[in-house]
């Protein structure tokens, strides 16, 4: 009888001997495919199996990428165990695009000196009645609303993703190019639709293309990638789907730029329509110091908004103009590329009077008629009334000492007259009054008195005011370092003005935010009405009555 260790070690001799890499050396390499013909486009699946577990990088796919993509390789190993005989196996699952249609042939592929065998392939275009009859279970569409256009103008291309089955994970890509500007319209639209007795969840996403050069564009079309869920080819008792690679490409897209024509004159901007619109009613009463806000909106049918220049504008002399922020917005309308400038301002008149605003012109191209054209606005007059502001009295010219500098003297070959008398005269009385301070001076002195710091226009002020009682943020932005400036006696910015008045940092935040910020909120000017009030009135007290210095100007002499 055989004792039991010896067994036991005979037994572990013989597994290992079965299971020594030595036996399992690599000696076939398997290659098939899932689907023969396929669709150019379409991806299919390339399985790659060795008949030993090798490394995952040890299959090199280069040569397939002369007539196929390559996309997303999947790595997968296995062993076997049958009557002490270990099998072990490394199974690639390569997903490949056909580039083009016709007959193509898969090269073979090589592991360590093993060679799989090449495969004949035949490749279908889309259009091809065979693909027609077929219902895939995912493929793309592009359409493109035209192929030509001018230099800068948008084209609109919408891809729509068609699929049959469900979908475990992917990805939509855009089309791409290098001599163009693509970017994404809007949200997904989702619908579904019955082809050939398959039911479809279909994806539909809108791009904008804008050319950056003339001539021939090429773009890379859109495309798929992802996993899909089919059912299993296997029985399976609760009936389980598994997930299959997928990948397909839309078509390409080729764009015919023309150029700017050399005869254009101004801005360029290519478009199918461009109006321009006045929201200033002319009709109307203005009066002095009163800001008049005007909006003017340029709207161009087949651009975008980055093609709109700012507008270029004029006002007579009296009129102060101060622009707002510009607003630029684009998007999809009626299924027209639609794209809007809002240009913002106030005017405010300083005399009284008539004024002609001129006419304004914005030049355009039209691309379906293919010659310049001009959005127009006439010129209109406005009436002004009220009472002119008086002109502020001009500060003395300062030297370079910051002294007033002194006036020049003209000499003249008159007789002295009564001048030498009067000169003695004013000796005199000046000699009294130096003997007169002297005696007062070892009484008590008295520290000068600081100057007067000047007050705000009144009209400046006003218009202020009511910009912030009708809530018009625009306005008071445009008005506030002007108002800012006059109150404090040197030049202030926005920026300026919330650390020289502390006080004035929250209301001017909440009017920055509200005219600048993305959501857009309505502003109320109560709060910035009130702390100006407050502070002419604190500036006013502080003329009328000034407060004492920290150390005492008078002082008792013993």
């Amino acid at each position: 009888m055989v004792s039991s260790p010896l067994s036991r070690l005979l037994f572990m001799a013989l597994l290992w001997l079965g299971l020594s890499p030595a036996t399992l050396a690599l000696t076939e390499l398997q290659a098939s495919i899932d689907q023969n013909p396929v669709v150019a486009g379409q991806s299919f699946i390339l399985e790659v199996v060795a008949d030993d577990d090798v490394e995952s990088n040890a299959l090199d796919t280069s040569a397939l990428l002369r007539d196929f993509a390559v996309g997303q390789t999947r790595v997968s190993r296995s062993t076997q165990i049958v009557n002490f005989d270990a099998r072990r196996e490394t199974r690639w699952t390569v997903m490949l695009i056909a580039r083009n249609p016709g007959q193509v042939t898969l090269p073979a592929l090589d592991i360590n000196g093993v060679r799989s065998q090449p495969i004949a392939l035949t490749v279908l275009a889309p259009g091809d009645a065979q693909v027609q009859n077929q219902t895939p279970l995912v493929f793309l569409e592009t359409d493109l609303a035209q192929d030509t256009l001018w230099l800068g103008q948008p084209a609109k291309a919408t891809v729509r993703l068609f699929l049959g089955a469900d979908l475990q994970r992917g990805a939509l890509n855009a089309p791409s190019a290098d001599n163009a500007l693509i970017r994404q319209l809007g949200q997904d639209r989702e619908s579904s639709q019955i082809i050939k007795g398959r039911r479809y969840r279909i994806i539909e996403r809108d791009y904008v293309i804008v050319p950056q050069i003339t001539g021939t564009v090429s773009l890379q079309p859109a495309n798929f990638e992802g996993d899909v869920l089919v059912p299993s080819g296997r029985r399976d008792l609760f009936g389980r789907a598994q997930p299959k690679p997928m990948a397909i490409q839309g078509e390409p897209i080729e764009l015919n730029v023309k150029a700017q024509p050399a005869s254009y004159q101004g801005h360029w901007l290519a478009a199918d329509l461009v109006t321009l619109n006045d929201s200033l009613d002319p009709s109307q009463s203005f009066e002095v110091g009163q800001p008049i806000s005007r909006t003017l909106t340029l709207t161009a049918v087949g651009a975008v908004e980055e093609s709109l220049a700012e507008i270029p504008l004029e006002v007579p002399e009296s009129l102060r103009l101060y622009t707002d922020k510009n607003q630029r917005q684009g998007g999809v309308q009626n299924g027209q590329l639609i794209a809007r400038l809002e240009q913002t301002m106030a005017i405010v008149p300083s005399q009284p009077g008539e004024y002609t605003l001129p006419e304004i012109k914005v030049p355009w191209w039209n691309a379906r008629l293919g010659r310049q054209q001009w959005a127009t606005l006439p010129a209109q007059t406005i009436t002004v009334t009220g009472t002119a502001a008086s002109p502020a009295t001009p500060p003395p010219v300062l030297s370079d000492s910051g002294r007033p500098a002194a006036e020049p003297i003209t000499q003249t070959p008159n007789s002295p007259g009564y001048w030498p008398w009067a000169t003695a005269l004013f000796a005199l009385l000046w000699l009294a009054t130096l003997v007169w301070g002297w005696q007062r001076g070892r009484g008590y002195r008295t520290e000068p008195q600081p100057a007067a710091t000047p007050t705000p226009s009144s009209n400046t002020l006003a218009a202020l005011h009511k910009a912030c009682q009708q809530n018009q943020a625009e306005t008071a932005l445009a008005l506030l370092p002007e108002w800012a400036s006059e109150h404090s006696g040197k030049t202030m910015s926005l920026a300026d003005i919330g650390h020289h008045y502390p006080s004035l940092a929250g209301p001017l935040k909440e009017l920055q935010a509200s005219r600048y910020s993305v959501r857009n909120t309505p502003w109320q000017g109560q709060a910035l009405a009130a702390e100006l009030t407050r502070l002419q009135k604190q500036k006013a007290n502080q003329q009328a009555s000034p407060l004492p210095p920290l150390n005492p100007a008078t002082r008792m002499e013993r």
